[in-house]
């Protein structure tokens, strides 16, 4: 038994919780993620895990992320 979510969510880093965007302002908030992405010259160094949950208030199972690249992941983060 497992979950049936996890064929339709694909392995991911969230940098910002969900978020409604107007269909008028979708060019804008594309604009604004590219522009954070520019600003990173290479890949992110990053170690995953240990997994970890939000249970009893969310049946959500992440990866703790850390690791060298974790400064550039927050400039990032700051840029969105």
């Amino acid at each position: 038994m497992g979950d049936g979510s996890l064929d339709r969510i694909a392995p991911h880093l969230t940098l910002v919780p969900p978020v409604n965007v107007r269909s008028h302002a979708l060019v804008e908030a594309l604009a604004v993620l590219r522009t954070a992405a520019s600003g990173q010259t290479g890949p992110l160094d990053l170690d995953l895990g240990p997994a970890a949950t939000f249970l009893p208030v969310n049946p959500v199972v992440f990866l703790d992320v850390g690791g060298p690249g974790l400064e550039a992941l927050a400039r990032m983060h700051r840029a969105v």
